[in-house]
Order: structure tokens, then sequence, then C-alpha cells
């Protein structure tokens, strides 16, 4: 069975552009995992902490009190461990999903579409086990 042959990058202006937003995507993930490890490697991660917990004490937005909670869970050492892989193993399957739709292979548009399922699927899961009301996203954005 002969390999199977590369193709033109699309012609479509909308998978193009999805091309160009999984790339960028991509190098912004690993490049933020690459500076956590960083500021892991360098002791500087417990300016993150600070950062966080000045955050959450200091500014009344519900969003910046979200953010801060963020911070400082990531700001801890298992935390920072989680983060960095999680970071990089979405950058390489937003590369791979990238890739797959610029070289038009026949595989690429499924990979997409199954890892948006998955993440659908987790949120299915989680938001009902939080009991979130209907008021919450009219809270939320309302308080941003």
């Amino acid at each position: 069975m002969p390999p199977p042959q590369s193709r033109a990058p699309p012609d479509d202006a909308g998978v193009r552009l999805i091309v160009l937003y999984k790339a960028v995507k991509a190098v912004a993930e690993v490049a933020l995992a690459l500076g956590l490890l960083a500021l892991a490697a360098t002791g500087e991660i417990a300016t993150v902490r600070e950062g966080a917990r000045a955050l959450r004490e200091h500014v009344a937005s519900r969003w910046s009190v979200a953010l801060g909670r963020a911070l400082a869970s990531v700001a801890s050492p298992h935390g920072l461990h989680l983060a960095e892989l999680a970071l990089l193993l979405d950058g390489a399957l937003s590369a791979l999903e990238g890739y797959g739709l610029w070289r038009s292979r026949a595989w690429g548009p499924w990979l997409v579409v199954a890892a948006t399922l998955i993440f659908v699927s987790f949120l299915a899961i989680v938001v009902p086990a939080k009991r979130a009301t209907a008021v919450d996203p009219a809270v939320a954005l309302r308080n941003e």
C-alpha cells in the first residue's frame, strides 16, 4: 500500500483561520509551560503565590477572586506540575489538529471533533456536579 500523499494547504479561508488559531494556541501553551518550568526552576513561583494571595484579598471582582484561586492552586508544587503537563499536552494536541487540517489529512477534522467532544463531555459531568444555578452566568457577566 503506497504511503498517503501530502496534500496542499486548504484554500478555504475558514480552515486557514482555524489552522492559524491552532498554531498560535500551541505555541502560546508550550511557551507558558516552559515559562512555568523556568519559574519553578528559579524559585520565582513564590512570587506567583504572593500575587495570587494579593489578588484574592484586595480585588473585589468575582473574576479576580476566581483568578486568584486558580493561580494559588497552580502555584502549589503539585498544581504546577499538573498545569505544565496540561499545557504541554494541549499544545501538542492543538499542533496535531492544526497539522491535520493544514495538510488536509482525512483524520484532521475528525481529530478536532473528537478533541472538542472530550471537553464538552467533561463539562457536561462537572458543571452539573457543581450545582450551578441559572443565575450564575448572569452574575458572572454582570460582575465583569
